[in-house]
């Protein structure tokens, strides 16, 4: 019984919000549904058949040709006995096209394509999100293919340029999208999947946002001081912590207490925050401003006061629902929904208090921190070493060489920083 279980054990990928499975050498999607996945994979443990969402079909793969064989489990074990010789009783469109009806269509296309050919599945996380985000945006859900024109794609654009603009996301949040569905018609288009007139004009209108990130996207210190001065305390917390420790919006949103550390050094303890960078899961060591422990001591005593969880194993901010203030969320295994409530409330703050530059989001803190370090350190070299320890970006190998303790160099940039920021 034990060794069926591990047989049909499958892993769940939040980026696509599918069940899947590494087998002999390639990534297998087996659709969101638990249930459904596992019949899919039993099925293609006994038979060899997978299902292609592109294809809404099982199919086999011949020398590197896909071939659908049938919509159903029945009509699929038909096909079976004679795969190498089909009864012509038994209808199997062996050269039937992938049929594309709807934008959605367009996307689980492109991201079968990219696993034919063994394209990062990065690649297919950055597709599915996008499509995720151009269907959200049309309003009344999906699009028929017959309906989508240049309009259609210049309202997506400006829309994406939109949020560039009011400083709701980063210039990389939208060229990625707009690539990836420009690159998904473009595919899908050239494959005689989808015919169009006139593709090649509509996909111009996805033109990228232009320009890399200027001086207007960075915080002056005496900005910053203002916007930690007039926030409330939860908000001034977390700019605090932020400019302190180098984080962004996600780190805020999985910040627990228990990365909140004391370190007795001499005869003084030192308070620091310990948590593994998302991107290389270094674990970063970086000593807290008393300004910073003050504000982490006094917030936990109001959620204490309130008697809102706050041990050790509990988010540092949550919202009115128990949820991290920005987090992914999966719905029963579909698709996966990213939730920031933390940069609607800093965009609010800069509002109230005047600050209205272009492109300036609660990222731009760490960002600021880094700029701060590097204008102020008067090019110290190891403020240049510690400004990448800061970012998270480090080689591992650098904090190997101190297990336990602060590199000198992200201590000295710590200090830059502070003094950037309260003595400037």
């Amino acid at each position: 019984m034990a060794s069926t279980k591990k047989r049909i054990k499958l892993g769940f990928h939040s980026g696509t919000g599918q069940y899947r499975k590494f087998i002999k050498g390639k990534m297998l999607y087996f659709g969101s549904d638990e249930k459904t996945a596992l019949a899919r994979y039993s099925f293609f443990l006994e038979t060899g058949l997978v299902f292609k969402p592109g294809y809404r079909q099982f199919c086999r793969v011949n020398n590197g040709r896909i071939i659908p064989v049938g919509r159903t489990f029945e009509e699929a074990r038909r096909y079976l006995p004679t795969a190498e010789q089909p009864n012509p009783d038994v209808q199997v469109a062996e050269q039937q096209p992938i049929k594309i009806h709807f934008v959605r269509d367009v996307g689980d296309a492109y991201c079968e394509w990219l696993h034919l050919h063994n394209k990062s599945p990065r690649s297919i996380d950055d597709t599915v999100r996008a499509f995720q985000a151009i269907i959200k945006f049309s309003g009344c859900g999906d699009i028929p293919i017959d309906k989508v024109d240049k309009a259609y794609f210049l309202r997506w654009r400006n829309h994406c340029h939109l949020t560039i603009d009011r400083g709701e996301r980063q210039p990389t949040w939208a060229n990625k999208r707009l690539a990836f569905v420009r690159a998904a018609f473009s595919r899908c288009h050239k494959e005689g999947w989808i015919t169009i007139p006139g593709m090649r004009d509509m996909l111009d209108a996805l033109e990228k946002k232009g320009g890399a990130p200027t001086e207007k996207t960075l915080f002056e210190p005496d900005e910053l001081r203002a916007a930690i001065d007039a926030a409330d305390l939860w908000l001034k917390t977390a700019i605090m912590l932020a400019i302190n420790a180098g984080l962004g919006n996600s780190d805020i949103g999985e910040a627990q207490w228990k990365f909140v550390t004391t370190k007795r050094i001499g005869k003084q303890v030192e308070t620091r925050f310990v948590m593994p960078r998302g991107k290389t899961w270094d674990r970063r060591r970086t000593p807290l401003w008393p300004e910073t422990v003050k504000l982490l001591d006094k917030w936990r005593k109001e959620l204490k006061k309130a008697g809102l969880p706050n041990g050790d194993e509990d988010f540092i901010w949550i919202t009115r629902y128990g949820t991290p203030i920005v987090y992914a969320k999966s719905h029963g295994g579909g698709p996966v929904t990213i939730r920031d409530n933390l940069q609607p409330a800093f965009a609010s703050l800069l509002k109230a208090i005047g600050i209205h530059k272009s492109g300036l989001t609660f990222y731009s803190i760490r960002h600021s921190g880094s700029t701060w370090a590097a204008d102020y350190g008067e090019e110290d070299a190891a403020v240049k070493e510690g400004t990448q320890l800061y970012l998270g970006n480090a080689p591992g190998e650098v904090w190997k060489n101190y297990s336990h303790g602060v590199p000198p160099s992200l201590r000295r940039t710590i200090n830059v920083i502070h003094r950037a920021l309260f003595e400037s």
